[in-house]
């Protein structure tokens, strides 16, 4: 089959362009920035998918040109755009699957997401959408009071890209650290000033953390896979557990009906103070440690290519185990 995988300069990519090379597939590789020692069989540097037309009319022209099958899209900008031209890959016999651009937007949209989930009776954290520091200084003497920890995260963004600890140091634990997610509260409103943002403060959760890997086809889940993010390096995981967590997978599937998702979809769940699982947030596309459910008996991406051909696919256990990059 002829595949056509975006962002190939990222971390998740790697894994899936040596698999699908080892089964005998042409990988197209496109990425926005030149990427050298590339595996794949060809690359083209595309433009950035912010720039939607400009974005689509290449990627379509490259599918022609290389006899393109089936895209398997990396990053979320790129899923967007993509899913708001299903029509058009689909009248060029290109096959692709992507949730709804509404409901991808929602997902983007951490305060948005949060409240549908409370709307549809799923635990989150505490938040509060700020938009000034006299609000995080409200949000952070809120969550103190309770004796907790508060955190901030931008509205919009992937992967561990704004995430701070609200957490005054010492000098010590400041002099001994190389970098630290950690803030000062003083710090954090010095930084913000008089400024307007939107920023969205939370209830900072310090147990285990999941990641959840599903293939779904419109709003039902085909395959799931569950596991503890057991080392995490710049927001990616190096060694994870599988784990089986009914909770868990009670809200992602109700989450997945709700959201009517579609494709490679995943969740991040972190346990609270309880010992209780509180969801954190959906991501709209393929997860970077996806890779690590092959090792256990669920490989994601050749379900995909499965579902992407109208095949039928099977719902599959997995192996209680541990893994690593």
């Amino acid at each position: 089959m002829n595949i056509l995988i975006t962002s190939i300069g990222s971390l998740t990519s790697k894994e899936i362009i040596n698999d699908l090379k080892g089964k005998g597939h042409f990988v197209l590789g496109v990425d926005a920035k030149f990427v050298k020692n590339s595996l794949v069989d060809k690359f083209f540097s595309c433009p950035l998918a912010k720039n939607e037309n400009e974005y689509i009319s290449f990627i379509l022209n490259a599918c022609k040109i290389e006899g393109i099958e089936c895209i398997i899209p990396l990053s979320t900008s790129e899923v967007k755009a993509i899913s708001n031209n299903l029509e058009l890959f689909s009248r060029n016999n290109i096959k692709v699957k992507t949730s709804s651009l509404e409901y991808i937007d929602l997902c983007q949209d951490k305060s948005r997401f949060y409240d549908f989930c409370k709307c549809n009776h799923i635990e989150t954290p505490d938040y509060f959408l700020c938009r000034s520091s006299k609000d995080i200084k409200k949000f952070y003497d809120k969550i103190h009071k309770r004796k907790k920890q508060a955190c901030i995260k931008p509205r919009f963004g992937e992967g561990s890209r704004g995430f701070r600890i609200i957490r005054n140091q010492s000098l010590g634990d400041l002099l001994s650290t190389k970098s630290s997610i950690e803030i000062s509260l003083d710090e954090l409103l010095k930084t913000c000033g008089e400024q307007n943002f939107k920023i969205l403060g939370m209830e900072y959760l310090s147990g285990e953390e999941y990641s959840v890997d599903i293939l779904a086809k419109d709003g039902k889940v085909l395959q799931i896979a569950i596991r503890t993010r057991d080392t995490v390096m710049d927001g990616f995981s190096h060694k994870a557990t599988f784990v089986e967590n009914n909770l868990i997978s009670s809200v992602c599937v109700r989450l997945v009906e709700k959201l009517n998702l579609n494709g490679l979809v995943g969740f991040q769940f972190k346990e609270n103070e309880l010992g209780t699982p509180i969801i954190l947030e959906c991501n709209p596309r393929v997860q970077g440690g996806i890779f690590f459910a092959r090792k256990a008996g669920i490989d994601f991406i050749d379900s995909y290519l499965e579902l992407c051909n109208d095949k039928a696919v099977s719902n599959k256990s997995y192996e209680l185990i541990s893994v690593e990059r």
